[in-house]
C-alpha cells in the first residue's frame, strides 16, 4: 500500500512540474510578445515631440486657432500607419487639439495623469479602461518649442491585438 502511494505521489509531483514548466515558457513567451508590442508604441511618443511638424501643429494665428486640420491629418496618418488606436494631440492644460478616432480622449479617462506626467518631461504611461469594456495602454509626452511645453502627444495602444494573438497561443 505504501508503494502505491508513494507512486502517485511521485507521478503526480512529476506532472505538476511538467505543468509549472510549460507555464513558465508560455509565460516567458507572452510577456516578450507584450513588451515588443508596446515597445512599439513606447517610441512614438517622443520621437513625435521632437519633430518640428508635431511642435508647428500648436502655433496659433493671429485668430488664436490651432492647426486643427493639419493635426487630425497628421493624428490619422500616424493612427493608420502603426495600427495605434488613437493618437492625439493636446494643450498644456489639458484642452484637445486633435486625434484621430477619440473613444479614449473624448471620454476624458486618464488625460489629467497623463498630461501631468508629460508637464514634468516624463513618459506617461497607463492602462485605461471604459465603462464600455474598452480597454488600452497609453503612452504620453510633451512637445516642447525653445524649452516651452507647447503640447501634449499621447498614443493609445490596442489591448485587442494582443489578446487575439494570446487566444491563438497553444498554451492560453
Amino acid at each position: 500500500m505504501l508503494i502505491v502511494f508513494w507512486s502517485v505521489r511521485a507521478a503526480s509531483d512529476r506532472a505538476t512540474v511538467d505543468v509549472l514548466q510549460k507555464a513558465g515558457e508560455t509565460l516567458s513567451v507572452q510577456a516578450e510578445t507584450l513588451t515588443g508590442v508596446l515597445d512599439k508604441y513606447r517610441l512614438m511618443p517622443p520621437l513625435l515631440s521632437r519633430q518640428s511638424s508635431v511642435a508647428s501643429l500648436f502655433i496659433r494665428d493671429g485668430d488664436g486657432n490651432p492647426q486643427a486640420l493639419d493635426a487630425r491629418h497628421m493624428a490619422q496618418e500616424l493612427a493608420g500607419m502603426s495600427a495605434a488606436k488613437d493618437v492625439a494631440f493636446l494643450f498644456p492644460d489639458g484642452e484637445i487639439l486633435e486625434h484621430a478616432h477619440g473613444a479614449f480622449v473624448e471620454n476624458g479617462v486618464g488625460l489629467e495623469q497623463l498630461v501631468e506626467v508629460a508637464r514634468q518631461g516624463k513618459l506617461g504611461r497607463m492602462a485605461l479602461s471604459l465603462p464600455n469594456g474598452a480597454r488600452s495602454y497609453a503612452f504620453s509626452s510633451g512637445v516642447r518649442r525653445n524649452g516651452k511645453l507647447v503640447g501634449v502627444v499621447i498614443v493609445y495602444v490596442d489591448f485587442y491585438r494582443v489578446e487575439a494573438a494570446w487566444a491563438l497561443s497553444a498554451y492560453p
